[in-house]
């Protein structure tokens, strides 16, 4: 049967692209368990109707029967990662259990039959980022914070079950390791619509950018989104993910679909049907091919999950129809017989297939090369992104002294490393100090005898002979007073003694047991071309004093513990 208007023709769609800025919690309610209200981790695109209603009305375009017929659509607003919008993980992926499930490493598709060793999970929430062309996946999920509220009787002045009592609203986090969180979304329009726009304003899209409020309490402290909107562009399958040359190809037998948001279908009774050969049938009869749900003993065929929508009429103040629909991420596996045309494809991918795809339901990708490739073959975007850093690193020119003219440019620079150098060399050594390494490392025992090997007295010693050392440009340290101290005082020191050799190492120039390979510091950013052996010299003397101190410090804290 068929759902939704289609038009006689395609005719191309024009993507206009939203960056969604949360200045506040972004509360979309997704259910409601106790007194705690969850909230979805995406932006249906119904929220964002009124918005695009307002400026399509303004340009003198009705936009209530663009939406009805598909005609303008409005994508769910998705967690922005890697710089561009995610797509919601494939519920074919798996994680290995007991690791890290947010690094892609991890992953197996059990959609190509890869089933390795072991025990594995199916990766349920989160969205993906990927580069076809790179081969790269990034992965993240979205963060969240909870607010409880209350709702106080005017009588008693307090919370009373009558009125509500205390309740909890869960909301998209506004802030994401420390940077706004931002979502992703597009709006999508037939051709003939964005002409009809761009006769009445060229530049009809900057109209989108404006601070608007959605969700959940938006009349509260929760909602408040920047919309900036980017210069439009025309639509392609591959923004999608959709490989047409795959699809095209002789051999191709079979596709991968990819739920990439809620599809809501019924059957022929006119039923909600979310399930795997309803959507076959529908897709087929848009592309004009026979469809299937595949069928075989070695490998997993369908991963399927259905979301239930409840949603609320504020106007009517009434509760909306509940919807029933394939939740985005599942992934099925169909057999074809016929040949799609390329045509007939975008215009399905573009605008979606099912019921209420104005508002962003029922887009799919066909033929993901994320799911038809194994994962082995794809890269990290954190690895990615680290290759290309110390690549565009090893290119950039460092700062030679000998360039007279430039020469205040060099001093600068040395200014800056020598800063940054200290604040990396000072928090290298608190950690080490903290650490179970100061003990093993330096042979320290506070609780080795009554007052501790060594005890206090001598490293009072050892801090006043380190505090009176003074930088030099000799690579060598006077070291006679710490021969003395093994001739006369080694019983006092751990190991008869040998803590105090690891202190001669650390003294000398010795590079077997040198102080920068115990911090773990062998490598710092330079700017000039001699930073790394001058700043080293220079500041030896310094980062010895620094490291004995915090040590001798960590060891008498510890001491005093015990006591």
């Amino acid at each position: 049967m068929c759902f939704g208007a289609t038009s006689a023709e395609p005719e191309g769609w024009i993507v206009v692209p939203l960056t969604l800025r949360l200045r506040s919690p972004l509360a979309v309610t997704g259910r409601t368990l106790g007194n705690v209200v969850e909230t979805l981790d995406f932006l249906p695109g119904t929220y964002l109707l009124p918005h695009i209603s307002k400026i399509l009305r303004s340009l003198k375009v009705d936009p209530y029967p663009l939406f009805a017929a598909g005609d303008v659509a409005v994508l769910p607003g998705t967690r922005e990662l890697a710089r561009r919008r995610s797509l919601p993980v494939p519920l074919a992926f798996f994680s290995r259990k007991g690791e890290d499930h947010t690094d892609p490493a991890t992953w197996t598709n059990r959609m190509l039959g890869d089933t390795p060793p072991g025990q594995y999970k199916q990766l349920r929430q989160g969205y993906v980022a990927v580069d076809a062309s790179n081969r790269w996946v990034a992965y993240a999920s979205v963060p969240t914070v909870q607010r409880t509220h209350n709702s106080v009787d005017d009588m008693s002045q307090r919370p009373t079950p009558e009125v509500g009592g205390v309740y909890t609203y869960e909301a998209i986090s506004p802030v994401t390791d420390g940077r706004p969180t931002c979502l992703r979304t597009e709006l999508r329009l037939r051709k003939s619509v964005a002409e009809r726009l761009k006769k009445a304003d060229s530049n009809w899209w900057k109209k989108l950018a404006q601070t608007v409020a959605l969700g959940r309490s938006k009349k509260d402290d929760y909602g408040e989104v920047e919309v900036v909107p980017s210069e439009p562009c025309e639509y392609a399958l591959e923004q999608d993910l959709t490989n047409p040359a795959a699809i095209e190809a002789d051999d191709c037998r079979e596709w991968i679909v990819w739920v990439l948001s809620d599809v809501l279908l019924r059957n022929e009774y006119l039923a909600p049907s979310p399930c795997s050969e309803t959507l076959a049938h529908e897709l087929g009869r848009r592309l004009n091919v026979q469809l299937s749900v595949a069928q075989s003993d070695d490998r997993l065929n369908e991963f399927v999950r259905v979301r239930r929508v409840e949603s609320w009429h504020t106007g009517w103040g009434l509760p909306r129809p509940t919807l029933m629909g394939i939740q985005a991420g599942s992934c099925i596996r169909l057999r074809v017989e016929g040949r799609v045309d390329l045509q007939r494809l975008q215009e399905v991918c573009a605008g979606g297939i099912g019921e209420r795809t104005g508002e962003g339901y029922g887009r799919l990708a066909v033929q993901p090369v994320l799911l038809t490739e194994p994962l082995n073959r794809w890269a990290t975007f954190e690895a990615l992104a680290t290759q290309e850093a110390n690549q565009e690193a090893s290119q950039t020119s460092l700062i030679s002294k000998d360039d007279e003219d430039d020469a205040w440019i060099y001093e600068y620079a040395r200014l800056l490393e020598r800063e940054a150098w200290k604040k990396v060399i000072l928090q290298a050594v608190q950690d080490f100090a903290g650490s179970d390494r100061r003990k093993k490392d330096l042979r320290w025992d506070p609780h080795d005898g009554e007052n501790g090997k060594p005890p206090m007295s001598q490293l009072g010693t050892l801090r006043n002979r380190i505090a009176a050392l003074r930088a030099s440009a000799q690579p060598e340290i006077n070291l006679d007073w710490l021969e003395s101290l093994k001739e006369k005082r080694a019983d006092r020191w751990p190991d008869k003694g040998q803590s105090l050799e690891v202190i001669h190492q650390l003294l000398s120039n010795s590079d077997r047991n040198d102080m920068w390979s115990m911090l773990g510091l062998q490598t710092l950013p330079v700017l000039t071309q001699d930073g790394k052996s001058e700043l080293k010299r220079e500041l030896r003397t310094w980062t010895l004093q620094a490291f004995f101190d915090a040590c001798i410090r960590a060891h008498k804290r510890e001491k005093e513990q015990t006591l």
